[in-house]
């Protein structure tokens, strides 16, 4: 395993202490942020295929993500009462916003894909694009840190925090490595298109 493909799977790996704390799931932020750089990085090489598939890999792997929220951690939050922080209808938006920016990127590499020879103009487009995308999953992150997490760390018992966590935690892991595959030839193809 090299250092990048290590990167993106120690990174949602959890701890047996983490995994006490609904604040470790943000490493899962973590390996999805290294599989979308892992994709602009293709486009990048104008690889746009492969950058559309490795999109697909992130997008997979980010509605599981929020599969996970909405299912269990969202209800867990609204079984607490009030919190002052974030209202859940707050991270409802914000899921709903990440998704449309999304299929405007895939709607753009679709287009980019069909399109030969790729250009660096098509992947500045999409570059430029997936700009809103980042900024929105930066507050997301920071919300949920500050919020979601925060709260139910506080608010609900080791033992029932541990199984929600650790469910979370394998769900994504399983997930994530169907798709180490696909991420190893990306890897190695963005290594050989750098080389000078």
């Amino acid at each position: 395993m090299n250092t990048d493909e290590h990167d993106l799977t120690s990174s949602a790996r959890l701890s047996d202490v983490g995994a006490t704390h609904f604040e470790s799931l943000r490493a899962l932020h973590r390996t999805l942020d290294a599989v979308f750089t892992l994709h602009q990085e293709l486009l990048v090489v104008l690889e746009m295929g492969l950058a559309a598939d490795v999109f697909d890999t992130h997008l997979l792997l980010l509605r599981l993500h929020m599969k996970h929220e909405e299912d269990w951690l969202l209800p867990a939050y609204r079984a607490l009462g009030a919190w002052p922080r974030f209202p859940e209808v707050l991270y409802l938006g914000q899921h709903r916003k990440l998704l449309a920016q999304l299929e405007r990127v895939r709607s753009r590499l679709s287009q980019s894909r069909l399109a030969r020879p790729s250009t660096p103009r098509a992947a500045v487009a999409i570059l430029e694009l997936e700009t809103t995308y980042k900024h929105l999953s930066e507050h997301h992150d920071q919300a949920e840190a500050q919020g979601l997490f925060k709260a139910l760390d506080a608010g609900i018992p080791v033992s029932e925090r541990y199984w929600l966590v650790q469910r979370c935690s394998d769900e994504f892991l399983l997930a994530l490595n169907s798709g180490l595959p696909l991420l190893r030839r990306a890897r190695q193809r963005v290594s050989e298109r750098t080389r000078g």
